[in-house]
């Protein structure tokens, strides 16, 4: 897997269209509803468009998920580290 550099990323990105119905939902569910029977993705087709509007929403589910687990994490360790080094 090969990560896009920043012009390949904007490119990606641009064509966000906000595609609902399966599209709106989480990637697995796409596959199993949406990809029934598609056997390659192409750029520039529906199926592109709503994989890659499911893609970038479940990219910032996670992203909010793992922002919101790390800073719940450090409140939950921020009282502790002052306990210790006060006494």
């Amino acid at each position: 897997m090969r990560i896009f550099d920043v012009a390949e990323a904007e490119h990606y990105c641009a064509g966000f269209g906000g595609t609902g119905g399966a599209a709106a939902g989480s990637l697995k569910e796409y596959f199993r509803v949406s990809m029934k029977g598609v056997g390659t993705l192409r750029e520039g087709t529906h199926q592109f468009g709503g994989y890659r509007d499911c893609a970038l929403r479940e990219v910032e589910r996670c992203l909010f998920l793992s922002s919101s687990l790390y800073k719940r994490a450090f409140d939950l360790m921020l009282p502790r580290a002052i306990v210790r080094s006060c006494g």
